[in-house]
């Protein structure tokens, strides 16, 4: 109950906040306000974005810092170490913890930093200024408020974390950015960062330029130079210094390591490369001539190996300047074993008015000039080559020989037939036209002639090759065969056949007698093991609850699981790889097993009991349950047991008893969201209580809970401890990268701001309302 007895303005708002502050709050008065020593009364308060949040105050549009501590007529720029704002037309700079570093009486502040730019939410700054500007003069303070430079001077620009440079009457100095002292006297027509060696300084005296250490303290290269230039080499920098017509190669001490008379020079690796008269060659890091100029271009270095061109032709160098090929080709290319850019080269291919050949990485020839195209590729650890011209293509090793003669043509609409699933490594397809068949590159030959328009490899053991005959109004009738992956025919061409792997050597066949599915199971061999006339096998179905979502099944894992596969003719009936079937003593019905587990359940008058067992019928979740299902992105699956749900992991152990009404995943995925009779709480992975079962609504943002109790809100940690009690009708959070505080909440007719984290300001302001939606 509010108390509005007492007449004095102050002791009224004292009162006032009284009521609508946590306890927990200790007073930091307002540095903006100095008259208002007990808090601030608002006419309305608006949500926090970033570092600044809408008031309005004595009839005008104010902004509070997050700090609670100062408000501004307008910010400027936030959501940094140092916001600028403006306040009575001048400028001032606030740092985070709301000292105002820079009084309003600016013409002008803006910020000058270095980060090392992780991530937005996550900086580490080098150094963060605020550049102060009054009457055409410029300072700096740093985000404590120290005094870097006054602002007397010209221009102003920070050149790494330990200095800055600052004009004077025309003249350039260096300042610490540590205390402000004079490092370099001003004497110097230009001071400010070479970028390519560390944060040194690049110094300039008359129209010569020289290089100072990171601090300014040590001369590494006297001014005597028109130009500096760094090559960064793999093996180290080096500088180029250009003195008049002389260029000179010197160390990042400014050490003379030679000089060098080239129109260019680029770091390329470990070697610098040169031009001379529109020709280019290579020096060592030390300066001697690797390859003297006398090449037009040249391509990056490839494994000791580099494109070179004289005229239109090119050729093949390596890394001792030797000739691997001449400069006698259209186009070359360095590729790798498939035929790629990826990887170290191995082969070169070469082309000459449209017609291409292959070398190895050192020059010898492995086909001839005689191809429209030559691709190398591999399967698995094999490699091949696959040449074509006139339209027809022939197959060769790694070295040449020939695997498989031309004559084969290409597809007449350039893409290969299909072909699906993952077959074993040294397998490859390859087309006649528009049929394709399996060749073994280790077998060098054929496992399925190329006769076939589809072709699907399952499991990696089996193929099942396809043709389609006829056309009934459009309607075509696929005709297939079955082999095992050497190409032995276990079924011979068959119309509409079903054949699919369960296992890498077992497989089933599922063929329709009088109007009704029959399926049987055979081994590698063709040997029938099982039939039932009432199995109609699907390879799409599989009981999923235990199988990881990443797991395929059919495509890279067998339906046969520890040993059992189920026939879906009954609800508990397996059969074992020899084809004996199995039923589980007492149970109704056991799903698909993975990794040794089933679900099962059991009637218990007329109501399905759901339990999970072992591959040898062992009970690992008792048969109790009424319901199981998988929880979204969770490793834990929802049982409901009496119309309360529960947790339990796919090896069958309770983590969370059925005791509750309902069970959500949160955002965090070790911790879940229980319910019972209205009320809700929080358990993780582990069915330890992390919230009890006393709130009407629980949010979760990140790093702690909105929780909501008798309609009240307040705040806690993932780990259930107290930020703020619930005891506010609303809350609005921060809405920014800055992070969900300050919020604004409402506790009886009146608003304010709080952040209740270890680190958070207090505030003592009150509004009367909400401003915004």
């Amino acid at each position: 109950m509010y108390n509005y007895s007492c007449n004095h303005p102050i002791l009224r708002v004292v009162a006032i906040l009284a009521a609508v502050m946590p306890l927990c709050i200790h007073p930091v008065w307002p540095q903006s306000n100095p008259a208002t020593t007990g808090g601030l009364i608002a006419e309305a308060l608006a949500p926090f974005e970033s570092d600044f949040a809408e008031i309005r105050l004595d009839g005008k549009r104010q902004y509070l810092h997050r700090s609670g501590r100062v408000t501004v007529d307008k910010p400027e720029q936030y959501g940094a170490p140092i916001c600028i704002a403006v306040k009575n037309g001048a400028y001032g700079a606030i740092n985070r913890k709301g000292d105002v570093i820079a009084d309003f009486d600016y013409d002008r502040i803006y910020y000058e930093y270095e980060d090392t730019e992780k991530t937005e939410t996550q900086r580490e700054y080098l150094y963060f200024l605020a550049v102060v500007q009054r009457a055409g003069k410029y300072g700096a303070v740093d985000t404590l408020g120290h005094v870097v430079a006054q602002p007397i001077y010209e221009e102003l620009q920070p050149i790494n974390g330990l200095v800055i440079a600052a004009q004077k009457s025309g003249k350039w100095g260096l300042l610490s950015l540590k205390d402000g002292r004079m490092v370099l006297p001003f004497e110097y027509d230009g001071l400010k960062e070479h970028y390519g060696l560390n944060g040194c300084i690049e110094v300039t005296v008359g129209k010569a330029i020289g290089l100072r250490s990171a601090d300014g303290q040590r001369e590494l290269i006297p001014p005597a130079y028109q130009s500096l230039r760094v090559l960064p080499l793999s093996t180290g920098a080096i500088i180029t210094a250009k003195q008049d017509t002389r260029t000179r190669l010197l160390g990042t001490l400014g050490q003379i390591i030679t000089e060098v008379d080239y129109d260019d020079l680029q770091a390329e690796g470990e070697r610098i490369r040169v031009e001379k008269d529109g020709k280019r060659g290579w020096l060592t890091a030390q300066g001697t001539v690797m390859i003297p100029p006398a090449y037009d271009e040249s391509s990056e270095w490839r494994a000791g190996r580099c494109v070179v061109s004289q005229g239109n032709m090119k050729g093949v160098i390596n890394a001792d300047g030797k000739i691997v090929l001449p400069c006698q080709y259209g186009e070359i290319r360095l590729v790798d074993p498939n035929g790629s850019v990826s990887a170290d080269p191995v082969f070169i291919r070469t082309e000459n008015a449209g017609k291409w050949g292959l070398f190895d990485i050192n020059g010898q020839p492995i086909l001839p000039m005689d191809y429209d195209d030559i691709r190398p590729a591999q399967a698995g650890t094999v490699g091949y080559i696959w040449a074509a011209t006139d339209g027809k293509y022939g197959i060769f090793d790694s070295n040449g020989k020939e695997l498989l003669p031309f004559g084969y043509p290409l597809p007449t609409d350039g893409y290969r037939p299909s072909v699906q699933g993952i077959s074993p490594a040294s397998i490859v397809a390859l087309p006649d036209g528009d049929r394709i068949g399996l060749y073994d590159l280790e077998q060098r030959q054929w496992i399925l002639p190329p006769e076939y328009e589809q072709i699907e490899w399952q499991l990696g053991a089996f193929i099942k090759a396809t043709n389609r005959k006829g056309a009934n109004e459009g309607y075509e009738v696929p005709i297939s065969a079955y082999f095992t992956s050497d190409g032995t025919e276990l079924i011979a061409p068959t119309e509409y056949l079903f054949a699919d792997a369960v296992d890498t050597d077992r497989y089933v066949v599922k063929t329709l007698v009088q109007g009704y599915w029959k399926t049987e199971l055979f081994d590698r061999s063709g040997k029938p093991l099982y039939t039932n006339k009432d199995w109609e096998f699907d390879a799409f179905r599989f009981n999923k609850l235990l199988v990881p979502d990443s797991v395929s099944i059919g495509q890279r894992r067998g339906h046969f699981q520890n040993g059992w596969l189920k026939i879906s003719a009954e609800d508990n009936l397996f059969v074992d790889r020899s084809g004996r079937e199995h039923r589980f003593d007492s149970l109704d019905y056991v799903g698909d097993f993975y990794n040794g587990r089933a679900i099962a359940t059991k009637q218990v008058n007329q109501v399905d009991h759901i339990g999970m067992i072992d591959s040898a019928g062992n009970i690992l979740l008792p048969l109790v349950y009424t319901d199981i299902d998988k929880l979204y992105d969770s490793d834990l699956l929802l049982v409901s047991k009496a119309g309360k749900a529960g947790l339990v992991d796919s090896n069958g152990k309770v983590i969370v008893e059925a005791q509750y009404d309902r069970i959500d995943r949160t955002a965090r995925k070790d911790l879940f969201e229980v319910q019972r009779d209205g009320k809700k709480g929080i358990v993780d992975d582990k069915g330890r209580t992390i919230l009890p079962l006393e709130y009407e609504e629980i949010q979760f943002h990140d790093t702690f809970f909105v929780v909501t109790a008798q309609g009240k809100k307040g705040f806690l940690t993932p780990d259930g401890q107290v930020l703020a009690p619930p005891q506010y009708e609303e809350v609005r959070l921060n809405n920014s990268y800055s992070g969900y505080f300050p919020a604004l909440v409402q506790r009886g007719d009146h608003w304010t701001y709080i952040d209740p984290t270890d680190t958070g300001q207090s505030f003592h302001i009150i509004g009367k309302t909400k401003l915004g939606y």
